[in-house]
Formats: structure tokens, C-alpha cells, sequence
């Protein structure tokens, strides 16, 4: 909840991130995603959807690169 509270505090996650966030939940998100298509449909207009699969993003990341990104968005570690 610590670090939670640094990112949001300093603005580090953007508010079209979801997920693991008080207020900002999977369901929050498709809420918004079904809310936009509906408009957009109402509207008349065009949806372009890209849906992509990262369950595999992690295993393709350098860990190290991983391990230093605390230390990049201000959560430092105990000397």
C-alpha cells in the first residue's frame, strides 16, 4: 500500500491505467470500454479494436531491466 500510495501521489500511473487499483479495476475498465463502443454505435460512428495478448510479455522482458524499475519511478530500496 506503500508504494501504491508513492505512485499515485506523484502522478506515476495515468488514470487510463487499471488494475491492481482502488477505483480503477478490470471491471472499471471494461465498464468504460463498453460505454465508449455504445457511443460511439449510437453516434453512427467507427470503432477500430485492437486486442492484444501479453501473458507472455513477461518471460520476453530483461528481469534485470524489471529489477530497476522501482528505483526509476522513485520507490528506492534499504541500503
Amino acid at each position: 500500500s506503500e508504494i501504491m500510495n508513492h505512485l499515485e501521489t506523484t502522478n506515476y500511473l495515468v488514470n487510463f491505467q487499471h488494475g491492481f487499483r482502488r477505483n480503477h479495476s478490470f471491471e472499471s475498465q471494461l465498464i468504460i470500454t463498453i460505454n465508449d463502443l455504445a457511443k460511439t454505435l449510437d453516434d453512427s460512428g467507427q470503432t477500430d479494436l485492437i486486442i492484444l495478448d501479453f501473458s507472455k510479455a513477461f518471460d520476453s522482458v530483461p528481469h534485470q531491466r524489471l529489477l530497476n524499475k522501482p528505483d526509476q519511478c522513485g520507490v528506492r530500496r534499504d541500503p
